[in-house]
């Protein structure tokens, strides 16, 4: 594949309840319940972007130590975290996505893939956001034999 070229995918219906967020999301705030209540309403009657995922198996092919927190999922959430939460918020079943196993061809793409999406629209991005997105890339890339990670300071 050049750069610039895009893998084939398709979008596809996918239950909620089989997919779980990454825990690599810088994210944290996803708005007020009044908030999800209302993003939600918009996304029951129309959904304008897709949420991106990758399979089970890519994801623990490189985060094998998420296994608990992302539970059985068969789908992780690298995108859309906000439409997801607000989704579930008023109990929609299921929402558009797209499996791009190939964002999670390593951590260094699963980790600019994450960090890149990561509040890109969203209403709370600041300083505090672009500083954990930086955090998320540096402490998740591994490096040497060991794969310790890199803290900042070190």
């Amino acid at each position: 594949m050049t750069q610039g070229d895009v893998p084939a995918y398709e979008l596809a219906r996918r239950r909620l309840d089989e997919v779980s967020p990454t825990p690599l999301n810088p994210r944290r705030n996803f708005g007020t319940d009044e908030d999800k209540t209302r993003f939600g309403e918009e996304l029951r009657k129309a959904q304008l972007a897709v949420c991106v995922a990758v399979s089970r198996t890519a994801y623990l092919a490189l985060w094998p130590d998420h296994a608990e927190r992302i539970g059985e999922a068969a789908h992780i959430l690298f995108n859309g975290e906000r439409r997801f939460r607000s989704a579930v918020h008023i109990g929609m079943d299921s929402l558009d996505f797209v499996v791009r196993d190939d964002l999670a061809s390593s951590v260094a793409c699963g980790c600019a893939a994450i960090s890149t999406c990561a509040n890109r629209s969203a209403p709370h991005r600041g300083p505090v956001c672009r500083q954990a997105r930086t955090a998320l890339v540096v402490w998740s890339i591994p490096v040497g034999p060991q794969h310790e990670p890199v803290a900042p300071g070190r």
